[in-house]
């Protein structure tokens, strides 16, 4: 480690941090419902009012790549058994 290859390091995390900025203000407004939870991993954006296979045309269209965010679905079946 040297201190061009700390600075390389600090553009290429501002750069990150802003394009998380950029999906998370875009996600925000195609939906109003989201909680949204910083955590040592990331920041988590979850909502149970939007359908999942809405979500993955209208980020493509934007332009963000899976390599701009990872997307989780749960289910949860309401009533009977599995």
């Amino acid at each position: 480690m040297n201190p061009d290859m700390l600075r390389e390091l600090a553009t290429y995390e501002e750069r990150r941090l802003t394009r998380c900025a950029e999906i998370m203000e875009f996600l925000q407004s195609i939906h109003d419902d989201w909680n949204v939870t910083a955590k040592k991993d990331g920041v988590w954006m979850e909502t149970e009012t939007m359908i999942y296979e809405d979500i993955l045309p209208k980020l493509e269209e934007a332009g963000f790549t899976a390599d701009d965010y990872v997307l989780f679905s749960e289910y949860t079946r309401k009533w009977g058994m599995l």
